[in-house]
């Protein structure tokens, strides 16, 4: 036991005659550690500066592209094809408007409820006339077999047959109009615009946050620098830091 308290006893001189060594050599290793992290988190905002660069430009080559893309808008905007163009589909929206209107006053005209009741055993005309009375203009576009036609002759109704028939064959022409070939393009390059206005959108948020990240991480740079510091004037009392 009297060597073990001893050896207890020289352990522990040992320690306290050397504990500024120690303390040193415990000092060393966080400095090492920390130098090993700020190596690190430079990489990391080295690459980061890098992605951000990188994002830049490809929003500078996006803006480019849109400048661009407006100036082929305005370029049909401004011909005389597409002003001929507009004259014919104001045209063409009208005509539909008062083929429109002559199809509802045919509606107005047409007794539902008298029909309802005629046909109350007929459940198919039933739910043909609940459908016109509904959404008069949207069935008759669908109606491909003029259904509407032979319920109001079933009927014995005084009725213009050959002018809903009329009416139908102008509503399907106009809605089914083709587009011409400058109002295709426009559509195109009306679709593409809004395709690139979305991207810079995009490439706008994730540049700003790659730039909060980048802030952070800057902040960490220069806490752990400062620390770095710190601890190394604790080991040597004289030595100066250049910026």
């Amino acid at each position: 036991q009297s060597t073990i308290k001893a050896f207890i006893n020289n352990y522990q001189n040992i320690i306290n005659n050397n504990k500024e060594l120690f303390e040193k050599e415990n000092l060393i290793k966080k400095i090492n550690n920390s130098l090993l992290e700020l190596e690190s988190e430079e990489s990391f905002k080295l690459n980061l500066n890098s992605h951000i660069k990188s994002l830049k430009e490809k929003l500078e080559n996006t803006e480019k592209e849109k400048k661009i893309n407006e100036e082929n808008i305005n370029k049909i905007k401004e011909s005389k094809e597409y002003e001929k163009c507009i004259e014919n589909t104001e045209k063409s929206e009208n005509e539909l408007k008062s083929i429109k209107q002559e199809l509802y006053n045919i509606k107005q005209n047409l007794d539902f409820r008298f029909l309802a009741k005629f046909f109350h055993y007929d459940k198919k005309k039933t739910e043909i006339l609940k459908e016109y009375s509904e959404k008069f203009i949207e069935t008759l576009e669908t109606d491909s077999n003029l259904q509407l036609i032979e319920i109001i002759k079933e009927a014995k109704l005084n009725f213009n047959m050959d002018k809903i028939k009329s009416l139908q064959e102008k509503l399907l022409q106009l809605k089914n109009k083709e587009k011409s070939e400058i109002e295709d393009s426009l559509e195109k390059l009306s679709n593409k615009q809004k395709t690139i206005e979305s991207e810079i959108n995009n490439l706008e948020q994730e540049i700003r946050a790659e730039q909060e990240k980048n802030y952070k991480i800057s902040e960490k740079i220069n806490f752990k620098t400062q620390e770095i510091k710190t601890q190394a004037l604790v080991l040597f009392k004289d030595l100066e830091f250049k910026d």
